[in-house]
């Protein structure tokens, strides 16, 4: 995780060999760890979807498609902290009438044990409640979306987004 680019792939890489732990060391961004692990053959595509989103390729000949999932500033959305942030918006855009009214507006701050959006809001804007915690309501979006459109919607987004990644990575290789 956080090996993104070849220079930390070198830098992580070397770190390691300097401990001694192996004698032989390999370093590769985390999501090619997912696509090891769905596949025995070696090449195919893999989406993950944790903390953050990112996805990678390789073709039967071994070429790699893959993205640089630095958040915003690689035009990345999705994750469990972009879809626990849009939770919070969503939640505080309807108890504010800006939005649709959503059952997320009572979910999310009664996760945080709150009654409000407002009260969250708050909660977080002084450092009561870490605005990293907003991990934690992906599950809680999951179960909404059966039955809110407000969360289906969000939910939507991020489907669209893990389809949009392996449509990309299996274009480049031509899979």
């Amino acid at each position: 995780a956080g090996v993104d680019f070849p220079a930390e792939e070198d830098a992580v890489r070397d770190a390691v060999e300097k401990r001694g732990w192996a004698r032989r060391v390999h370093v590769d961004n985390d999501t090619f760890a997912v696509l090891r692990a769905g596949t025995a053959r070696g090449w195919g595509v893999a989406v993950t979807c944790g903390a953050g989103i990112n996805c990678v390729g390789v073709s039967p000949d071994g070429r790699h498609a893959r993205f640089p999932a630095l958040g915003a500033i690689t035009g990345d959305w999705g994750g469990g902290h972009d879809l626990g942030l849009a939770a919070v918006s969503a939640a505080a855009r309807s108890e504010d009438g800006r939005g649709p009214r959503t059952s997320l507006e009572r979910a999310v701050p009664a996760h945080f044990g709150l009654a409000t959006p407002s009260e969250l809001a708050e909660a977080m804007h002084t450092g009561r409640i870490e605005q990293r915690r907003v991990i934690e309501l992906a599950p809680l979006v999951l179960t909404e979306a059966a039955d809110d459109a407000v969360a289906a919607e969000l939910v939507q987004r991020l489907a669209a987004e893990v389809v949009a990644l392996a449509r990309v990575a299996l274009t480049r290789l031509g899979l």
